[in-house]
């Protein structure tokens, strides 16, 4: 299983994201969404997710983060980010 981020809640499953690493958008909405403002951590700054799917992305290799984005169909408090985002430990 892919590495997928959950674009409701942002909470990662099938592994953990790491500097580099390539992983999915995943979508468990009815509705197409556009994520905006990824550039901060993505190789892309915007995807479009379809629904009920995943979309290919990939984290920079020297992300400067935040690791938040904009998704109009956020679900959770406050703004999104992604649950577990690479760690600085692993910039060595």
């Amino acid at each position: 299983m892919p590495i997928q981020v959950d674009i409701q809640n942002g909470n990662v499953s099938g592994g953990t994201l790491t500097r580099g690493c390539s992983f999915e958008w995943y979508n468990p909405t009815s509705s197409d969404v556009a994520l905006t403002g990824c550039g901060g951590f993505c190789t892309q700054s915007n995807f479009l997710v379809y629904s009920t799917s995943s979309t290919a992305a990939q984290i920079q290799s020297n992300p400067p983060g935040p690791f938040n984005f904009t998704d109009p169909a956020w679900t959770a408090p406050g703004m999104p980010h992604i649950s577990n985002p690479p760690s600085e430990e692993e910039a060595a």
